[in-house]
């Protein structure tokens, strides 16, 4: 789009959008095809003559993994631990957003920070390593610069912990309440209860950036806790924690498809 300036919003129509699940997956395909062009802002699907000519509005997504921690209670570092398909825990969250269309994809390291930078070598993500990580800072450097620049951030209210158990389905279900309602802080619950992954929208940055070192954004979630809009899962796969190592046991059964004792 020449000639178009660089402060100018640019958001594209696509009309005549259909409404069959099969070919409206296919248009949210080709709309984030075209999000990849530096100068569009969003991409709306719809139809100008219709009872509801705008029926979504899709935009870049983006995701924060946060790999930082220190892994104490398992002994060692848990997301090098494998998970299945000989991958591990890390791969196995950085394929599920892929699997998505989550684009970029960026992972914050800190304790064994080589390490997991070597084993996601051959993944489409870019890594950043935060070396203040000990102090409880997540997203900014010492110098409190942020550490990356997204356009919206999924992560965990306790980091990455959760994620092992991460489903492109829960992911997906996000995004699409972030497109058809516009909805800029997403949680998906099981059984009234927050889990992972949440979607945090631009107009929130500032807030997670600011929080004091020490505290987890699950700090953010109840400060703006009449902001959120929940997204019902119909399992738990969006609770599980895997802390320690008969946590990482019993998940890696469930993920397997093995019945719960």
């Amino acid at each position: 789009m020449a000639g178009v300036p660089r402060d100018v919003r640019t958001v594209a129509f696509f009309n005549q959008t259909p409404m069959t699940p099969y070919n409206r997956v296919r248009a949210r395909i080709a709309a984030k095809i075209a999000l990849r062009h530096s100068t569009l802002h969003a991409v709306a699907l719809g139809e100008v003559r219709g009872h509801e000519p705008v029926r979504e509005v899709q935009r870049p997504v983006g995701a924060v993994v946060l790999a930082a921690g220190m892994s104490t209670r398992m002994g060692e570092q848990k997301l090098l631990k494998l998970w299945r398909e000989n991958r591990t825990i890390i791969e196995h969250v950085i394929e599920q957003l892929i699997k998505a269309r989550v684009d970029p994809i960026v992972v914050v390291t800190g304790h064994d920070a080589k390490e997991i930078k070597a084993v996601l070598a051959p993944w489409d993500v870019t890594v950043v390593n935060n070396r203040a990580y000990k102090t409880g800072e997540m997203l900014s450097s010492p110098e409190g610069r942020p550490l990356c620049n997204v356009r919206a951030y999924r992560g965990g209210p306790d980091g990455v912990r959760r994620s092992a158990a991460l489903q492109t389905r829960v992911v997906n279900r996000i995004v699409l309440a972030h497109a058809e309602a516009q909805h800029e802080l997403i949680v998906p619950s099981h059984t009234m209860r927050r889990g992972h992954p949440v979607l945090i929208g631009r107009r929130y940055w500032n807030e997670i950036l600011r929080l004091e070192p020490g505290l987890t954004p699950r700090v953010f979630f109840d400060r703006f806790s009449d902001h959120i809009h929940y997204v019902e899962i119909d399992n738990d796969s969006i609770l599980r924690d895997i802390d320690t190592p008969q946590d990482y046991d019993r998940d890696r059964g469930i993920d397997r498809g093995e019945r719960r004792h």
